[in-house]
């Protein structure tokens, strides 16, 4: 009888221990996590139940952080399936995937600049009607500008937030462009046009990545500006929240310069930040009052 017991208890500890699926769990754990001791990757993301639970994974859940990347494409990519943005860069895995980039890699990032990503930005309604900048119309979707840091940028990738979008169209070589970008950058110690007292919250605002400042550069009647005057310009005027890019093709200023009361620099539209809508187009003063007022 003693010996039938002990061979009956073997037997249990057996099946309890087996792993007849081969994913690396035993019948016990399997159970014990509410899975199918017969069926290797229970959520079929393309990892097998053992690995998925060693790796910190919910073997019930294909993609266990929920960041839109599967529990097998981050073993892929080398991620964290526990960690919505692996390398704490400020970007999902699954966007860093999608446009190629290492989202394990924090120096390897979509913008180095550190800029907004809408991986939805291609379901907004817009136009790549150059020249449009209609107040209550979607402005239009222009080529990708080269940023201070050589990225392409794509000024959708900032909807969706629903902060102002300020564009700042300005010249290389032109005088109140540059003050503007001075006192943006420093504030009141250069300030050549008084704004500080009047619009001191708007420019906090953009350094506190409450709205959204972007300065296109133009090189005039000559053409757009190259990548090296952009570069130039953001180092004389440093502000780690502006992205300062080249104009393709100068739409920008075309969108401005549609408008007869507006064709001097620099000239300014502001977009409303989940619509991508022109709600203002006209000088410096124009635009940053209407800020002001909404702060």
């Amino acid at each position: 009888m003693r010996h039938l017991f002990i061979a009956s208890l073997i037997g249990v500890l057996a099946a309890c221990s087996a792993d007849p699926d081969g994913d690396g769990l035993s019948n016990g754990e399997e159970k014990d996590l509410g899975l199918d001791p017969k069926i290797a990757d229970s959520d079929g993301d393309g990892v097998k139940d053992g690995d998925e639970a060693s790796l910190g994974g919910d073997p019930l859940s294909a993609d266990t952080d929920g960041d839109g990347l599967s529990d097998g494409d981050e073993v892929v990519a080398g991620s964290d399936l526990t960690l919505e943005d692996t390398d704490g860069d400020g970007y999902l895995d699954f966007d860093e995937v999608a446009e190629e980039h290492d989202p394990a890699d924090p120096q390897d990032r979509i913008y180095k600049g550190n800029w907004p990503y809408n991986r939805n930005k291609d379901d907004l309604p817009s136009t790549r009607q150059a020249g449009l900048s209609v107040e209550g119309e979607p402005f239009f979707r222009q080529k990708k500008g080269t940023d201070q840091f050589r990225d392409k940028v794509d000024l959708y990738d900032f909807a969706g937030s629903g902060k102002f979008i300020i564009i700042d169209a300005s010249a290389v070589w032109c005088g109140p462009c540059q003050a503007t970008s001075a006192w943006l950058a420093r504030g009141a110690e250069d300030d050549a046009f008084g704004l500080e007292g009047s619009f001191g919250n708007v420019r906090r605002a953009v350094n506190s990545g409450k709205i959204h400042w972007i300065t296109y550069m133009t090189d005039g009647n000559s053409g757009p500006a190259t990548v090296d005057e952009v570069k130039d310009w953001d180092e004389s005027y440093e502000n780690k929240n502006v992205p300062v890019m080249t104009d393709p093709d100068q739409a920008v200023l075309s969108a401005v310069n549609e408008q007869e009361a507006y064709t001097f620099w620099p000239a300014f539209v502001v977009l409303d930040g989940d619509t991508m809508e022109v709600v203002v187009v006209g000088g410096l003063e124009d635009a940053l009052q209407f800020v002001s007022d909404g702060l």
